[in-house]
């Protein structure tokens, strides 16, 4: 529902009309006005009655003035969770009634509507508290109740990740790497050929090759390098003996790092690093031996919305685990799986949306 709004491609009265499926293009809510996506989800007067109700103190300015694109993506990403979920919701639930007056006669009341929109909110954020509970207390989880996933940086800043890989019987070594801005944007990307050389050298070729990327293209913000190698961290934060095999690579990148913006180096979970495990895979596919990606490869083009994603839906993870499942506990898992793939949808629309409309790299 979300991608056909975004991509206005709803079948209204307009484009029924201009099919030849309508005999007129007006709104069969107000009869007032040509029905556009746009008139039949927000502008029409009937719907607007809806949307008073649902935002508090009226409805504001900048909600009624923007245009489809701006609108969807706004309410989408605002940072209030709650109006996220009232906003999709509502979406739906508006383009149902209008079908049932349209195809089934049936004229659905505002007032009903709005206490069917919190009604099904209030079911879906009952239904995401019991996820969060089931996933901790029956699923097991050691990592403790908040998944475990990439977080963007702050404001202001950028995030370098890194990692290496090993392949084959010939131990083939390589390494690779994202650099992403504060909305979880892809900026650049890289993956390198690497011979041979253990896989902690690997992931500290990748952590050179990052700053150095960084350094030589100008930026500006605050650095902030992840990776999944805590010893490759502890060398970096503390230092290595001097006859230890990387302390050459060590004190480059030391060197490397003296820039003016600040540099925090830290310890990220594998699970939240897949797509860097994935670029310095990619290593051993690319015909040069150092490639840089100015645009997101297409295999790492999930793991990157995955990763941005409002919810993860890690249950996956979980419920497949060797534990024995009572009825009742069966009954919470399907419950959480209903929700984690109605925000799934919810993601690949808005997903949709960005891959047609947003250039990330420009974000």
């Amino acid at each position: 529902m979300l991608w056909k709004t975004a991509h206005n491609s709803l079948l209204t009265n307009t484009a029924r009309a201009r099919r030849g499926l309508a005999l007129d293009n007006l709104c069969p809510k107000c009869h007032q006005e040509p029905e556009t996506g746009l008139h039949a989800l927000r502008d029409c007067v009937v719907v607007k009655n809806v949307w008073s109700h649902l935002v508090n103190g009226g409805i504001p300015p900048n909600f009624i003035n923007s245009n489809l694109g701006t609108w969807i993506v706004s309410n989408l990403t605002c940072r209030n969770e709650n109006w996220r979920l009232i906003f999709a919701v509502t979406i739906d639930k508006l383009w149902k009634a209008r079908n049932a007056l349209i195809f089934d006669q049936h004229h659905v009341n505002p007032y009903c509507l709005v206490v069917s929109i919190k009604r099904r909110c209030l079911e879906i954020s009952r239904a995401s508290k019991e996820c969060s509970t089931f996933s901790s207390k029956f699923l097991g989880d050691p990592y403790g109740s908040s998944p475990i996933r990439w977080q963007p940086p702050p404001l202001g800043s950028i995030k370098l990740n890194c990692d290496g890989a090993v392949r084959g019987v010939g131990r083939k070594v390589g390494c690779g790497g994202i650099i992403r801005n504060y909305l979880g944007g892809f900026i650049m990307g890289f993956s390198c050929k690497l011979g041979q050389c253990s896989i902690l050298q690997a992931e500290l070729w990748a952590i050179f090759h990052g700053l150095r990327i960084i350094k030589e293209k100008g930026f500006k913000e605050d650095i902030i390098v992840e990776l999944d190698s805590s010893l490759a961290i502890k060398f970096l934060n503390e230092g290595c003996s001097a006859s230890h095999s990387c302390a050459p690579l060590i004190n480059s990148i030391v060197e490397l790092a003296d820039m003016e913006q600040d540099l925090n180096c830290s310890h990220i979970y594998r699970e939240a690093n897949q797509v860097n495990d994935a670029m310095a895979n990619l290593s051993f596919d690319i015909q040069d031996k150092f490639q840089i990606f100015n645009n997101s490869p297409h295999g790492v083009v999930f793991s990157l919305f995955v990763d941005t994603a409002i919810f993860l839906p890690w249950f996956l993870v979980w419920a497949f685990k060797p534990r024995f499942l009572t009825k009742k506990k069966t009954n919470k898992l399907l419950k959480m799986v209903a929700f984690n793939l109605f925000f799934l949808q919810l993601q690949l629309s808005y997903y949709a949306y960005f891959c047609v409309h947003i250039n990330f790299q420009s974000l």
